[in-house]
């Protein structure tokens, strides 16, 4: 088949990487920081969340990444898109308490708000849903 390359034959030198994140050592410096942070939030899970909308209160288990994967866990439906907080469709009324994200967002919920697929609760939350 004449123009088109034969696999088997590219070399080394016809292969180009691009990368758009940060140098390796940041990330591994961010990895590490972000999973000392989740070790120390892991000792103290004597709180709870309650979803007014579903009439749910349900005490907070660490195994879970986020108040959104949590919130699935428990039967409790959060409307969701990219899952990282860059598109804004779980943006949720906080009521009552605290979240702490454990990545930066595109998206930037207003005081009062918060991105339930990209944080965890840090205190007793009511989020209205």
């Amino acid at each position: 088949m004449a123009g088109i390359a034969d696999p088997c034959f590219i070399q080394k030198i016809d292969i180009h990487i691009e990368s758009f994140n940060k140098n390796d050592q940041d990330l591994e410096d961010d990895t590490q920081e972000l999973l000392g942070d989740q070790e120390s939030l892991k000792t103290e899970p004597d709180f709870s969340i309650e979803f007014l909308q579903s009439g749910k209160k349900v005490k907070w288990d660490n195994r879970y990444r986020s108040i959104l994967e949590f919130a699935e866990g428990n039967d409790i439906e959060i409307s969701s898109g990219c899952l990282f907080g860059d598109c804004g469709t779980c943006l949720t009324e906080i009521k009552k308490g605290d979240v702490r994200y454990l990545h930066q967002t595109l998206i930037t919920a207003d005081k009062g708000k918060c991105l339930p697929c990209s944080c965890i609760p840090i205190s007793n939350v009511v989020l209205n849903v």
